[in-house]
């Protein structure tokens, strides 16, 4: 920005979205004088046969007398090669480096949105890792504010089931649902992801948690499950969170043999080292009139949580000529 509007000139630079293009707006800071106020285009929606500059449409270029048919946008008048050598000449200027990938990459994460769609889509088209391209166009578009746009053409790529597809994709897929508050979008997310890679075990934590929220009792607890395997101790939580609020809902409503199948998810190593899933065993155990049990998981709470006082408690009123139980009634028989 050139000093001509004031003395102290400082410039304000944003870039808002109309429609489906972007414009640049520059002001100056100090005395509010309009600068700049230009369309900047790229390529918004993905179609690898129009222009990765601008994307406008193809056409044979017939206004060369002698020179070879080629094809041309008829917008910015640029061939195929011409817009990836632009693209490579940016790429340059910005990262030092001719690489569009690696240009793309490093512009979304110093939040140029715009120039790293711009290098994401040449760097597909013109074949460098392009799965990985299209994945970094769509979160620099979400990241530009085209987040409807992006999952659109995600789930369109998805569906045309053609490309191979980044590993990456489904779990952002959900996080971007996810921040739609698309609660159908988050799922079909991470249940497309499930299929393609099932050893993805925080995406089977994520699923266990929204099936909880869901009351989809049945398939939180096997995601649960199946998220414990991984060795990660916030993950492990995380699963274990599930298992017990499944479990004590259950114990809650008096269905005993439920919630120990649910506590049974968790596995013997979670059970015998988690205080509060010793707790609900013990709990279960003397409603179930099976005092020896809760005996000795009431033990095994104290021995894990010395001060725990309501084990504690009662532990206190195990009699061995009290087999009813330990809550002053009779427990049931279920």
């Amino acid at each position: 920005m050139d000093g001509s509007c004031c003395a102290n000139p400082v410039a304000d630079w944003t870039v808002t979205i109309e429609g489906e293009q972007f414009r640049e707006v520059i002001r100056c800071g100090s005395c509010g004088t309009l600068h700049a106020n230009e369309v900047i285009p790229a390529p918004i929606r993905w179609a690898p046969q129009n222009c990765a500059h601008c994307g406008g449409l193809m056409e044979q270029d017939t206004w060369r007398d002698g020179a070879p048919m080629v094809m041309r946008c008829e917008t910015c008048e640029l061939t195929k090669q011409e817009c990836i050598d632009m693209h490579r000449r940016l790429a340059t200027a910005e990262n030092g480096q001719p690489g569009l990938l690696v240009g793309a990459v490093r512009s979304l994460q110093s939040g140029k949105a715009v120039l790293a769609i711009k290098l994401a889509t040449a760097a597909a088209m013109s074949g460098d890792d392009p799965s990985y391209a299209r994945f970094i166009r769509l979160k620099a578009m979400a990241s530009g504010g085209l987040t409807d746009h992006a999952l659109d053409e995600a789930w369109r790529w998805i569906d045309e089931g053609e490309d191979e597809l980044p590993a990456e994709l489904f779990d952002w897929l959900a996080a971007a649902e996810a921040e739609t508050g698309n609660v159908p979008g988050i799922r079909r997310a991470l249940e497309t992801g499930l299929r393609v890679n099932p050893e993805n075990t925080a995406a089977w934590t994520d699923y266990g948690e929204l099936m909880l929220a869901l009351e989809e009792y049945q398939k939180a607890l096997q995601a649960a499950r199946y998220g414990l395997t991984n060795p990660d101790p916030e993950l492990s939580e995380r699963n274990l969170a599930v298992i017990l609020e499944i479990a004590e809902g259950m114990y809650g409503r008096e269905l005993y043999a439920e919630a120990l199948s649910a506590v049974g998810h968790a596995g013997d190593h979670h059970m015998e080292t988690h205080v509060e899933l010793a707790w609900l065993r013990a709990r279960i155990a003397a409603m179930k009139n099976d005092v020896e049990t809760s005996r000795q998981w009431l033990q095994l709470v104290l021995s894990l949580e010395p001060g725990h006082a309501e084990a504690q408690a009662a532990w206190d009123k195990v009699k061995p000529e009290k087999r009813r139980g330990w809550f002053g009634f009779g427990g049931g028989n279920s």
